[in-house]
């Protein structure tokens, strides 16, 4: 399909239960335009009973590189269909696979897809790019020799179902591409089941993130090593301790910590942290970041923020909870004109119950601990600060 639009009541792609048939391979392309399917049911396989099997199985491939393929409300959405059973008695697994590289693909509200149907097959959905919008992607069928595969490696996913789950197939996986779902609505959606990809060979996935207006929840360890990502008002919620990678890239969300105190290399961006936690190597703002909780930087930490032309805190940074700081930390405020300004540390940081807060001010030292002032010229600002025996190095 490169354009214009399919509509028909029910699709069923690989359907041979009549001797001496063969079932093959079936592909349906979609490049552009709409194919729309009613109220009857789609089926990636459905039956492949009673064909006359060479070496080939029934095998049924959608492939979505755009435009969109919609299933409309009423029977299910299958994707794996009825075993291969031979005249003579033989069994195959019948295939059915779901490759979405771009475009979308949709169900209403009421819908899942069911991956896989039915028992002895095979069933997998590849999310490489685009959108897959639907109640839930479910596991259907766990009888023995039937397998569900879900791979996330550069796509989306927008469950429309509050308090689903994705868990219960013989793998979830994450590649080089990454993955992001997408929770609508206030929904919550957790993630039980996540590995990184096998074929990485030791080399760092996508990372997997957060989008839309829900809460999701990871709710398995170590499942990925690249960022975590949360964007827009979404929150991601820690369920297990170890659930977050140790990178963090904030683009407006939320991070909820759930009461587990986290480590991490780095946090960049601008958002919501709720929670204690320790930064290692670098702290990057782009906009205003509030930790919600205990934030301390380790020894060397490089911290990056930027002021406005009058000096005013382009990414502030406010901790409601204890703010400490290790030494030799680094801040650079982005600005290399000849321009002098100076920097305040708003109150008793690194004090118990204390709000702190960064703010870069065309003013002077304020907080009366200043052991050295230099002007910005041709370089950096550096400024020794002592605040109750801790050295930050601001440049």
């Amino acid at each position: 399909l490169r354009g214009g639009t399919v509509r028909t009541e029910g699709f069923v792609m690989g359907y041979s239960n009549y001797k001496y048939t063969h079932c093959g391979l079936y592909e349906l392309n979609i490049y552009d335009g709409l194919f729309e399917v009613g109220g009857l049911r789609v089926a990636i396989p459905h039956d492949a009973s009673n064909v006359k099997c060479g070496d080939d199985e029934c095998e049924s491939v959608l492939n979505i590189y755009g435009g969109t393929f919609r299933k409309l409300a009423g029977d299910h959405f299958a994707v794996g269909g009825y075993y291969d059973t031979c005249v003579s008695g033989k069994t195959y697994p019948a295939r059915g696979t779901i490759n979405v590289y771009g475009g979308l693909l949709e169900t209403t509200a009421s819908n899942t897809i069911n991956l896989p149907h039915l028992q002895n097959s095979i069933a997998t959905m590849n999310l490489y790019g685009g959108l897959v919008v639907t109640k839930n992607i479910l596991r259907r069928n766990s009888s023995a020799n039937t397998r569900g595969y879900v791979n996330f490696d550069g796509g989306t996913f927008r469950p429309l179902e509050d308090n689903g789950t994705l868990s219960g197939f013989t793998s979830v996986t994450v590649g080089a591409g990454g993955g992001t779902i997408d929770v609508t609505n206030s929904n919550t959606y957790t993630v039980s089941q996540l590995a990184r990809a096998s074929d990485l060979n030791g080399a760092a996935d996508g990372g997997f993130g957060a989008s839309g207006t829900g809460t999701l929840v990871m709710n398995v360890a170590n499942g990925y090593n690249g960022p975590t990502r949360v964007s827009g008002t979404a929150k991601m919620k820690q369920g297990v301790a170890n659930a977050l990678s140790d990178t963090v890239e904030l683009d407006g969300g939320t991070l909820d910590l759930n009461g587990i105190a986290t480590t991490f290399r780095s946090i960049k961006g601008h958002g919501t942290i709720i929670g204690d936690c320790t930064v290692t190597e670098a702290l990057e703002l782009d906009g205003a970041l509030t930790v919600n909780g205990n934030l301390t930087l380790g020894n060397g930490v490089a911290m990056k923020m930027a002021v406005y032309d009058d000096g005013t805190a382009a990414t502030p940074l406010a901790v409601t909870g204890v703010f400490t700081g290790g030494s030799n930390i680094t801040v650079d405020f982005g600005r290399y004109d000849d321009y002098a300004f100076a920097s305040e540390l708003a109150t008793q940081i690194g004090s118990a119950g204390a709000g702190s807060s960064f703010a870069a001010q065309a003013t002077y030292i304020t907080t009366g601990r200043l052991l050295s002032r230099v002007k910005l010229a041709n370089g950096a600002i550096l400024l020794k600060v002592q605040p109750r025996g801790t050295v930050l190095i601001l440049r």
